[in-house]
């Protein structure tokens, strides 16, 4: 999906945002849309298990097993510059966020490691524009993280009386425990040295919880 919005220093949701570099120039703001998640998959399984008699059907027997797995590409960001080499007043409250140069025959979304929260991006496939000049990298070109979690829960009833019964209950969230990490710092320069921002790629915080497991009775009647 690859959108362009008419408003100049209007914000998209997801990681990026639509500030018109030149309104003169649409081209420059084509790009994919923020909330462009380009694959996503959701599935669901419920399986009973079969009666057993004796010790073995209190243990494993008449169990339902219910899981949902989700899997789903990153959301785009701008990789983005936060000074006004190019002396345009984009960077003001109201504007919206500057880009870099891309080197010549360098990746637009320079992924190091997927899984390494500590540098995420390759801040070396970027420069600094040239004073009075705007940055030639496309907008939202950044892919951040994707996200793959598997829920799954386990109940059993057991019959206690002709109106009653109770249900043991176990849930596990995100059970295989993997770090859904948020999308990273996309700031490439922050100064009008020319070096790359230390903290460019550094991702802080999670989209998911860790793994969380839960326990319940429930008597029904």
């Amino acid at each position: 999906m690859n959108a362009v919005d008419g408003n100049i220093g209007t914000t998209e949701v997801g990681g990026g945002t639509t500030g018109s570099l030149d309104p003169f120039d649409w081209k420059r703001d084509w790009g994919p849309a923020a909330y462009d998640v380009r694959n996503k998959a959701t599935s669901t399984f419920s399986y009973a298990l079969p009666e057993l008699r004796g010790l073995r059907g209190i243990l494993f027997g008449s169990w339902e097993l219910n899981g949902i797995v989700s899997l789903s590409d990153g959301t785009p960001v701008n990789l983005a510059i936060s000074v006004d080499v190019s002396r345009s007043g984009i960077l003001a409250p109201s504007g919206g966020e500057l880009r870099p140069d891309l080197k010549p025959g360098a990746n637009i979304n320079p992924v190091v490691d997927a899984r390494n929260p500590s540098r995420y991006w390759d801040g070396s496939q970027f420069l600094l524009p040239q004073a009075g000049l705007l940055g030639n990298l496309g907008r939202n070109t950044g892919i951040g993280p994707g996200l793959a979690t598997f829920d799954f829960s386990a109940d059993k009833t057991f019959r206690l009386a002709e109106k009653f019964s109770l249900q043991l209950r176990s849930e596990a969230f995100n059970l295989l425990n993997r770090a859904n990490f948020a999308l990273p710092n996309a700031t490439v320069f922050n100064n009008t040295n020319g070096v790359p921002s230390p903290t460019l790629g550094r991702i802080t915080s999670t989209t998911t919880t860790s793994r969380q497991l839960q326990f319940a009775l429930k008597l029904l009647f």
